[in-house]
């Protein structure tokens, strides 16, 4: 039973392309319903040739030629999917064959008593496996109204050619019902076994694009730092207070990498707290007031690389406020503004603090004069654009900065671009 099994996998998986893009996680579930497709191709000839040699055999030459041609179908989807004809279409097309190859056998073997009526309960299953509910509902009605249909003409009087003897058509109804059961058995065996390949799948192509993922952070982050460390060692510039803080934003980096991937910190606001945590011990330790206030609604649903991109960003605006705006209080508000009918609906992370505000060339530690454009103030930038938002600075009365990323609400983001998704 398993060499058998083994085969028909094999058998199954050779009509899946070995670039077939169903391997990727957004197209998991369309690999499944071809792998089902087949499968089922497969389990259906070979039944219907049993079927069709046994009608043969009792006496219903021209049930077996249904059967046969049905059976002939089914062998030929595979290999009608592999030359990248559509599932829905094929599925749907020897599902309406099998329903006039049991129309068929129905109205030489007694119409609403032939044991083939059975059938039509296995056509909804068989296509929701591999088109879907839609269609699934479809040929609910259809086979409802065949065996309504049937029942009708007999009422109304229609008489029904009987091929068979009373003996064969009780033991034809045997195997029928029979079969339906399982027949329903193996339907079932084979989406869990095709739903685990497909979960699998995407499990591990989820696993790689974390790969990647991580691979990228730490060259954007960490692996940033260290090169402008090592540019500076070799040239002889570097100052050891620049080596503290360029390791301390290499460790602060890593724990914004690990806070984003953590399933124990699996939401934005909870990595939003270990960030804070790690915040209030440095406010403490330069005498600086920290109020923090987030509104967790619409950060809770945010995937882990835009996540990675606002804590990197709430990070670099706390950490110019604390290095180089001599403030007294820092405040970190995270909030949704403007109601869902507005078109000016914006998520805001903003930092503000009552220092010295921003200097000739942008960066904080004087008085503000002109747009900001230093460094920190471009990285702000490229960090908002890659989130689909803007840089808002702004200064405040009577002395201050306040730093904004404004974005569009979580609901109307694609995770695609690295923005908001609402997974």
């Amino acid at each position: 039973m398993t060499r058998l099994r083994a085969r028909l996998v094999a058998w199954v998986e050779s009509f899946v392309a070995d670039d077939d893009t169903g391997e990727r996680a957004g197209a998991a579930e369309a690999t499944r319903r071809l792998r089902l497709a087949v499968a089922q191709s497969a389990l259906g000839a070979l039944s219907t040739v049993v079927m069709g040699g046994l009608y043969a055999a009792l006496g219903s030459p021209l049930s077996a030629l249904a059967l046969l041609i049905l059976g002939v179908g089914l062998l030929l989807l595979p290999y009608a999917l592999r030359r990248g004809a559509s599932v829905q279409l094929v599925g749907n097309g020897l599902t309406a064959l099998a329903f006039l190859a049991i129309l068929a056998v129905a109205l030489r073997s007694g119409g609403p008593t032939s044991p083939s009526v059975a059938w039509n309960f296995l056509l909804p299953l068989a296509i929701y496996a591999v088109c879907g509910r839609r269609s699934a509902m479809a040929w609910t009605v259809l086979a409802a109204a065949q065996i309504a249909g049937l029942e009708l003409a007999a009422v109304a009087g229609v008489t029904f050619p009987q091929d068979f003897s009373g003996r064969a058509l009780a033991m034809l109804r045997a195997v029928a019902d029979a079969g339906v059961l399982i027949a329903v058995v193996a339907l079932l065996l084979v989406v869990d076994a095709t739903r685990a390949a497909a979960l699998e799948a995407q499990r591990a192509a989820e696993l790689a694009l974390d790969r990647q993922r991580i691979l990228e952070d730490m060259h954007d982050g960490v692996g940033s730092h260290l090169l402008g460390l090592l540019v500076q060692s070799r040239a002889g510039t570097l100052q050891p207070d620049d080596l503290t803080r360029s390791l301390e934003s290499c460790v602060d980096d890593l724990r914004l990498i690990v806070d984003s991937l953590d399933p124990q910190q699996a939401s934005l606001p909870m990595a939003l707290a270990a960030l804070r945590a790690r915040v209030v011990a440095r406010c403490e330790s330069v005498g600086i007031a920290l109020r923090w206030e987030i509104d967790e609604a619409p950060l809770m649903r945010v995937s882990p690389p835009t996540s990675l991109q606002i804590l990197r960003a709430l990070q670099e605006m706390l950490n110019n406020a604390l290095r180089h705006a001599q403030a007294s209080t820092v405040e970190v508000r995270v909030s949704l503004h403007g109601s869902d009918a507005e078109p000016s609906r914006r998520l805001e992370i903003a930092v503000s603090d009552d220092g010295v505000g921003l200097g000739p060339a942008g960066e904080p530690g004087a008085e503000l004069k002109g747009a900001p454009t230093g460094r920190g103030m471009k990285s702000l930038r490229t960090r908002a654009r890659k989130l689909g938002g803007v840089l808002v600075v702004e200064a405040r009365q009577p002395r201050g900065l306040r730093v904004a990323i404004e974005l569009p609400p979580p609901s109307s983001r694609d995770s695609v671009t690295g923005s908001v998704e609402l997974q």
